[in-house]
């Protein structure tokens, strides 16, 4: 089920944010997750303030014919469901040409005010009908969440490209320039003494030409190009956002240190550059935690729907390993009455 989570340490890595959601399968009524791109998220500023909102909405497609099997009494009206308008194409990427037909939908979840309050709601809506609209009473939003970099202020993270954005409009700047320069003075020429009487028209392509002249002969003049210190500022440019983020050049580039040459000296070294990035990395356990947290409501959710639900657990007894079941009736424990470890 986790098996693509590294694509969500590569969304909270470049946007910023990498989500997960997770839901009970209606087909196998079974925990599953799925990644969530960040642009079919939406979350209020106000209540994502502190990075803890209490509702959450999703803008996603489905294919129709899928909806329809899922929801065959609202068959009629999916079949005039509207697909992507203009906004859902520019907000979530999308082509204007496909063929896929697509229905949109919008999702929302709303957390109870207080355990017993009873004013928590989950609702899936299509443009012209509603698919879902129940009470949402789980403790939590159905989301973990991975921030390669948590802002002072909202639900949306800073990712690695975001840090590196005013240096690279720095070196955008001294390409354009470094190409301008080229153009301008990187030619070639062909000086041509105005009283020496050449016929430009003679001068061709052609291997081997004679070219008759009197008076001053041409000569060739290649042009300087541009100044060679724009390209070592764009080298010290990017040399230096590496080391802001504690990646060194040579580690990019895939190669070691010189000096370098034991393994324990290697290890060292990593260990010294890994040093560099602990935040990120407890904040990516710390979304592995989420991620477990996540699994438990829902193993609890799947439990209510079917008493016999059960989970796998691994059994070691001396040398040998055994798989068995163990229904989750068992096992549930009411928040507070367990903990979860990272090992």
């Amino acid at each position: 089920t986790c098996g693509r989570v590294h694509v969500v340490f590569i969304d909270g890595a470049v946007p910023g944010t990498g989500l997960v959601y997770g839901y009970i399968d209606p087909r196998t009524k079974r925990p599953a997750l799925e990644r969530v791109l960040p642009l079919e998220v939406l979350v209020d500023h106000d209540e994502g303030l502190s990075a803890a909102p209490r509702s959450i909405y999703r803008i996603y497609m489905v294919a129709r014919d899928v909806l329809q099997a899922l929801y065959p009494r609202r068959a009629k009206e999916l079949a005039t469901s509207e697909g992507p308008d203009q906004q859902a194409i520019e907000d979530l990427s999308l082509t204007r040409d496909t063929k896929a037909d697509h229905v949109l939908l919008c999702e929302g979840w709303h957390l109870s005010s207080t355990k017993d309050s009873g004013d928590g709601r989950h609702t899936l809506a299509a443009s012209n009908c509603t698919l879902v609209d129940e009470p949402y009473t789980s403790r939590r939003l159905p989301f973990a969440v991975y921030r390669w970099q948590q802002r002072q202020v909202g639900f949306w993270g800073c990712g690695l490209v975001e840090t590196g954005r005013d240096a690279q409009w720095r070196i955008n700047r001294l390409i354009q320039r470094y190409e301008r320069q080229n153009n301008r003075a990187a030619g070639v020429y062909l000086l041509v003494e105005g009283n020496s009487k050449i016929r430009h028209e003679s001068i061709t392509t052609t291997d081997a030409e004679i070219i008759r002249y009197f008076g001053t002969p041409p000569q060739w003049m290649q042009g300087p190009g541009a100044s060679g210190a724009i390209a070592q500022e764009i080298l010290d440019i990017r040399e230096q956002w590496f080391s802001e983020q504690g990646i060194s050049s040579m580690l990019a580039e895939g190669k070691k240190p010189t000096g370098l040459d034991s393994g324990a000296a290697q290890r060292e070294h990593d260990d010294i550059l890994s040093r560099r990035h602990v935040m990120n990395a407890r904040a990516f356990e710390a979304f592995y935690m989420d991620l477990a947290d996540l699994l438990v409501e829902l193993n609890d959710q799947a439990s209510e729907l079917d008493p016999d639900y059960s989970v796998d657990a691994i059994e070691s007894r001396g040398r040998s390993t055994y798989v068995r079941k163990i229904p989750w009736s068992e096992l549930r424990a009411a928040p507070g009455d367990f903990r979860l470890r990272m090992f």
